[in-house]
């Protein structure tokens, strides 16, 4: 009585130690971490909609400027477009995650000094088509409309946007303090587990193994369940309201938090079902054997 009531009392802690190391300690390693996202935002295909998102801000240039926009967009090098953008980006989330000031200005506007020469080229036979003549003074105001487009397409985040989510940083870095001391909390889950198994040892290994696994599926099932429903849901999906570099943030932002947890939970929850369900079989099938041997003998 004693032995089982000690073990009741192990598994509840442990649940609540367990949950609490496990989610602290994936926000510490995952969640903080900018690299995470980036690698994530790739997945969400950054790359190809940020090249889509600058194609669609060139293309508003034709109401100003009577040049086609594939010209334009062809002088320019994609993947120096994609390494700006995602620099950016990736400026930004540090910003927040260290609880420092992020401003436009933090990262050098994105230079179309290698395209100029072809760029004017491209003007000049436009006008010598249409017939009219232009200066150098007006090239230069054509040249400085068009990289100032392609850096509001780049540079994404409206100012409102910033005043909103910059402040969220100094919580952020309270958070990860909060969440570094609660990972010890992994450390106390596993002491209870040792436990547990010290006072069951006299059980044999199948009931063991089937006592462990149950304590273990609880808290990775409690884990495991709501992120892979969400996951199934593409929660991260619902918040890309439009196809924009700016939706596939907080588009990747959820999945890496949501993909994450499920990853890792979902690793544990299947190692203690299939320990429940072997030991629960193997079990059953003892109880029977002995009730058999039990009506032979009788």
């Amino acid at each position: 009585m004693k032995k089982t009531l000690l073990t009741y009392i192990f598994a509840f802690f442990f649940c609540l130690f367990f949950i609490v190391g496990t989610v602290s300690a994936f926000f510490c390693t995952t969640v903080f971490d900018s690299d995470k996202y980036m690698k994530r935002m790739e997945k969400n295909n950054y790359s190809e909609i940020v090249v889509s998102y600058l194609y669609n801000q060139l293309d508003s240039i034709g109401d100003v400027i009577s040049i086609d926009t594939d010209d334009i967009f062809s002088l320019l090098r994609k993947d120096d477009v994609v390494a700006h953008s995602k620099n950016y980006t990736k400026t930004y989330l540090e910003a927040i995650l260290n609880g420092k000031s992020f401003l436009d200005s933090d990262v050098a506007p994105y230079s179309i000094e290698y395209a100029k020469a072809d760029l004017e080229q491209l003007v000049k036979s436009f006008y010598e088509t249409s017939e009219n003549s232009f200066s150098e003074e007006e090239f230069e105001i054509i040249y400085d409309y068009i990289e100032k487009q392609i850096n509001s397409s780049l540079k994404f985040l409206s100012s409102a946007i910033l005043e909103k989510t910059i402040p969220l940083g100094k919580y952020a870095v309270l958070a990860k303090k909060v969440f570094k001391a609660a990972s010890v909390s992994l450390a106390f889950a596993f002491i209870l587990l040792l436990a547990t198994i010290f006072i069951n040892r006299k059980d044999g290994i199948v009931k063991l193994c089937y006592k462990v696994g149950g304590i273990v599926f609880v808290p990775s099932a409690i884990i495991f369940i709501p992120t892979f429903l969400f996951d199934n849901y593409n929660l991260g999906s619902k918040v890309a309201i439009a196809r924009s570099p700016l939706s596939v943030v907080f588009a990747s932002v959820i999945d890496t938090i949501v993909k994450g947890l499920e990853g890792i939970s979902g690793v544990i929850f299947a190692i203690s079902f299939i320990l429940v369900v072997v030991g629960a079989i193997l079990i059953s099938k003892n109880i029977y054997g002995k009730k058999a041997e039990k009506e032979i003998t009788q």
